[in-house]
């Protein structure tokens, strides 16, 4: 449960955050013009290495589709379950069941564990990363040493919204199923747990839709600003500069061209 005064103090907290590293991630990227590449998806495909063509795609889009079903039951949920009607939420196993599921999906979602990634390597002035790599495994780990600890290094919020959402002892019970209700109480019980000091033995159905709304905020508002940051740039003109890559990884510059009609960029290298 979740009063509607602090479910809307989170979503400020989680907006002002992503804004905060957008905008710290465009003013401080290692070259020109990265955080459009960003926008523009640019990806390497290794699928194609080795052909005669280049395998630095610019507006890769095949990720997008992958995780379209994810976004769209996502706001779906957020417009049945957050509409606030009453002043607070109702609990249920049902609903915290559902929430359990998307809370995993995206934890799990290698499209956005890649954009929180790219957004973390432009705000610690590294290369535009092309190729990331996502671990089947040790989730954890990438999320807390490759994304949060950046973040936190450069003092922004993002870092400690992720912080307030993740816990991978969340994610492994919910997966693997090893958790029960325990309504009596009005907590959640997680039977992995091992008794180390940083995982969690049981959480409160009111702790769990804090983490709960961190998190799908979060995945929401990070694509939604995402995508109004893409259709706010302007259309064809003169293209922006960028580095790009040639079909052996090599820097050359480019320019991106963004066609606000059909929201598709294309590039060209000089």
């Amino acid at each position: 449960m979740i009063k509607r005064k602090e479910f809307i103090a989170i979503w400020k907290e989680v907006k002002k955050a992503i804004q905060d590293s957008f905008i710290f991630a465009h003013n401080n990227s290692l070259n020109e013009n990265d955080f459009i590449q960003f926008l523009a998806h640019s990806e390497y495909l290794e699928s194609l290495e080795g052909a005669n063509v280049n395998p630095y795609i610019i507006d890769y889009t095949e990720h997008r589709h992958r995780d379209a079903f994810r976004i769209n039951h996502l706001t779906r949920y957020l417009n049945e379950a957050y509409t606030f009607e009453d002043d607070e939420t109702a609990d249920s196993e049902d609903k915290i069941a559902r929430e359990l599921m998307i809370y995993t999906h995206i934890w799990e979602s290698k499209p956005f564990l890649r954009q929180l990634k790219r957004l973390a390597l432009m705000t610690n002035s590294e290369e535009y990363g092309w190729k990331v790599e996502i671990p089947d495994f040790t989730k954890h780990k990438f999320i807390r040493q490759e994304v949060r600890e950046i973040f936190d290094s450069k003092e922004l919020q993002i870092g400690n919204v992720i912080k307030k959402g993740y816990h991978s002892s969340l994610r492994n019970s919910f997966a693997h199923s090893e958790f029960y209700f325990d309504k009596h109480n009005s907590q959640i019980v997680l039977t992995n747990y091992k008794g180390e000091d940083w995982e969690i033995e049981k959480i409160s159905f009111d702790e769990w839709t804090q983490r709960f709304c961190y998190s799908f905020l979060l995945s929401y508002e990070f694509q939604s600003m995402f995508l109004k940051a893409r259709k706010q740039l302007q259309h064809e003109g003169e293209g922006y500069p960028v580095i790009m890559k040639d079909k052996n990884g090599k820097n050359v510059v480019g320019v991106l061209f963004y066609d606000k009609t059909k929201d598709f960029f294309r590039g060209i290298i000089k």
